[in-house]
């Protein structure tokens, strides 16, 4: 539309000049519309253009990240839906002015996706996993192929939610190939945290849990590597029991969802046992442990590392709430502590939603208040 406007716009320059003015503002205007529209990517515009039309009883949202603060309100990101019906996005935003009130549509991340995911990627469906935001403007996030490898990539955006402009860094800053390796091991579900010492750390996996530093650019040293002494592993799910097990031969479980949370020099570290993803028969729950060191060990109350499948029960399904993971925590105002999590319906046929409780802290552990 743009070349045949100027087409005529030029034909018109030379023989009016007061009709030139005129169209040289309509055409301005018209580059302005067009630029607006194609920077659009309200995530309520994409529901609404789906066949069929996502309403709003049916609303759903999958691993949040912590609940940010901004000046309008509050924002968390999730995971990207199936790449169906219309649908494109990669990660979504959402947004609530306080927290009294509801959670509604942000923005529609990565409709055009990074170049380095096809490269890495090359069978990634476009949906990405379990953002984490550092700040408004800052965003992690893990790519998945579901079987030859995962990555945990990194935006940057500028501007005020919920109208952003987000940008992929350009490179992974980890990816992970199974093949290496003898068990299940991946970068999925990356959680970040500021140590006592003032620096960053990457929190991730699924399978087994690992851990990092990070440098003023929120890169690792390189990627994971068992052999990189960098890299450290802190937890692995519950040990499969078994009438012939032996300290030689065990099997572990799936575990994921790793977030840290520092608080009074000790290190928290919850993950998630169980099985997420089948709505009301997802057994997912959420286990704790801590440490005096980002690397850990990390024990569960009973003093078991839960790199040796160790992890004290936080959080299991409860009335309406099943499988509750993917764990956050934010301080309010007054110094209240809050658990974000999500958690599969009931009353609505098992969609997954957000959830928050409050944490009280006792003999130094969290506790969930209901």
């Amino acid at each position: 539309m743009l070349h045949v406007y100027i087409n005529i716009l030029n034909k018109l320059i030379i023989s009016n000049k007061k009709f030139q003015i005129i169209n040289f503002c309509f055409f301005i205007a018209l580059i302005f519309c067009e630029k607006l529209y194609a920077q659009d990517n309200s995530l309520l515009k994409v529901f609404n253009d789906m066949n069929p039309k996502l309403i709003e009883e049916d609303w759903f949202l999958h691993d949040p990240s912590r609940v940010i603060n901004f000046s309008g309100g509050q924002m968390i990101a999730s995971t990207g839906k199936a790449q169906e019906d219309g649908y494109h996005c990669g990660l979504e935003t959402w947004i609530r002015s306080s927290p009294d009130k509801k959670w509604e549509p942000g923005q529609c991340l990565f409709i055009e996706k990074p170049s380095w995911v096809e490269e890495e990627l090359p069978e990634n469906d476009g949906a990405f996993w379990a953002p984490e935001l550092l700040d408004q403007n800052t965003l992690f996030y893990s790519v998945s192929d579901f079987e030859d490898a995962s990555c945990v990539g990194l935006a940057f955006a500028s501007g005020t939610p919920p109208k952003q402009e987000w940008k992929d860094f350009g490179e992974p800053l980890s990816c992970i190939f199974p093949d290496n390796y003898e068990y299940e091991i991946s970068d999925i579900d990356p959680s970040i945290f500021k140590g006592f010492d003032d620096n960053y750390y990457l929190v991730t996996g699924g399978g087994v849990i690992h851990v990092t530093k990070l440098d003023e650019n929120y890169f690792p040293s390189d990627w994971f590597n068992l052999d990189d002494g960098n890299w450290k592993l802190i937890a692995r799910g519950p040990i499969e029991s078994s009438s012939n097990f032996s300290s030689n031969n065990r099997k572990f479980n799936w575990v994921e969802a790793s977030f840290i949370f520092p608080k009074d020099n000790l290190y928290y570290l919850f993950v998630n046992w169980g099985a997420c993803c089948s709505g009301v028969d997802s057994t997912y729950n959420i286990r704790i442990g801590r440490s005096q060191s980002p690397f850990g060990p990390y024990l569960d109350k009973e003093g078991k590392d839960m790199l040796e499948g160790g992890g004290s029960l936080f959080f299991e399904s409860k009335n309406n709430q099943i499988g509750p993971g993917h764990s956050g925590i934010r301080i309010d105002k007054k110094g209240r502590y809050y658990l974000s999590y999500h958690y599969y319906d009931r009353k609505r046929n098992g969609l997954p939603w957000i959830g928050e409780k409050e944490i009280t802290w006792n003999n130094e552990w969290p506790e969930i208040q209901f």
